[in-house]
């Protein structure tokens, strides 16, 4: 499990976060979502070991994640910051490789790498160097990289956990799609931790969404529980109405034109 118990972190003199805690569980996707400066990418960090909290634990298989060695935490978990960068001019598959363990022989690392392009629409770019991609196809090779350190730490009994900050930042829908196709893959044999703030894709995609407001979970549970006109109008101080998507799940939409704090509207039932 992974897991944070009353977790707390102050930066500057400021509460970031206060009293957080949150579980990921083995096959199961959890969305972590709330507005601008909710503490979602801090909480993140701490999961992963980044961070190490002012207060309160943080567990990754029982283990404490800043106490592990960068190498062995690698083969736990693998991490997709909100804005990875690459000044490098590597070939893409090269890019993708660099989590790969030497102990990873290399016919299966090749594997491991085109694997990884292929799930996020890259196996064409494979050579191209990284430097001459579009934003969104830079994102998707990061997303590709941190796929394949995944799965070269489950062929070496690890590779649980998969913690992601707005993978789908600046991509089209199809890519959106191949992102969170790829995150629910890493599920079957682990956990995901996602940072969104598409709630819409949120639904779709988490077992569990938990929102999160000024560094404190505001609600914890499946999609239908947590989205609620009322809840999310509230916590964004914006009014939100909510439809019923073709798959069930709900659809947020933001109500244009109004700015009444609390207000909420329901298009659907």
């Amino acid at each position: 499990m992974l897991e944070a118990r009353e977790v707390s972190l102050s930066r500057g003199g400021r509460e970031v976060l206060g009293g957080v805690s949150l579980s990921v569980r083995m096959g199961e996707i959890v969305a972590v979502a709330g507005p601008n400066g909710a503490g979602k990418s801090t909480l993140l960090g701490c999961l992963s070991g980044a961070l190490v909290p002012s207060a309160g634990t943080v567990r990754i298989d029982g283990d404490v994640p800043h106490h592990l060695d960068p190498a062995m935490l690698a083969r736990r978990r693998a991490v997709l910051d909100q804005s990875p960068g690459t000044e490098v001019a590597f070939p893409v598959a090269d890019l993708v490789a660099l989590g790969i363990p030497r102990e990873i022989p290399t016919d299966m690392a090749r594997g491991i790498v085109a694997g990884a392009l292929a799930a996020l629409g890259l196996a064409r770019d494979a050579r191209r160097p990284v430097t001459t991609l579009s934003g969104g196809e830079r994102h998707r090779a990061h997303m590709a990289r941190v796929i394949a350190q995944l799965m070269a730490g489950r062929a070496l009994g690890g590779g649980r956990w998969l913690l992601l900050d707005e993978p789908t930042a600046s991509l089209d829908f199809a890519h959106q799609v191949a992102v969170l196709r790829a995150a629910r893959e890493a599920a079957a044999g682990g956990g995901v931790l996602i940072v969104l703030h598409d709630l819409t894709l949120a639904a779709r995609v988490a077992d569990r969404i938990v929102l999160m407001r000024s560094g404190r979970v505001e609600a914890d549970g499946p999609p239908r529980e947590v989205l609620t006109a009322a809840r999310l109008s509230q916590l964004y101080g914006h009014p939100v109405a909510l439809a019923e998507g073709p798959d069930g799940a709900p659809a947020v939409i933001p109500v244009i034109g109004q700015h009444s704090k609390g207000d909420s509207q329901c298009l659907s039932q």
